[in-house]
């Protein structure tokens, strides 16, 4: 009987150490997974930072065309009454002296 004991003790004893040695592998498993899982999510997060500064320097780029589009535009506006004002000039200081001394 003792030696039926000693074997079932024994068995235990290998199963402890074998459950051990499993649950140790596991925890080592996990810990290299969430290493990856982070390496990988720094990556990423580098990746899609530089693409967002990509974006954001070629929305700048696009605003700066479109701002300096309107300017000039605005300025070629500003041309063109400044022309019609040279040229009705005259017709507008003479139809109001005309209204002025008319009346």
């Amino acid at each position: 009987m003792d030696e039926r004991i000693e074997k079932i003790l024994k068995t235990d004893a290998d199963a402890r150490k074998r459950i051990a040695l499993a649950q140790q592998q596991a925890k080592e498993v996990t810990n290299e997974v969430e290493t990856e899982i982070e390496k990988l999510r720094l990556q990423y997060e580098k990746k899609a930072d530089t693409r967002i500064r990509e974006i954001k320097k070629q929305q700048q780029k696009e605003m700066t065309a479109i701002e300096e589009e309107k300017r000039e535009n605005n300025v070629r506006i500003l041309k063109t009454l400044e022309n019609v004002s040279k040229e009705k000039t005259d017709n507008w200081v003479e139809e109001i002296y005309e209204r002025v001394i008319s009346d």
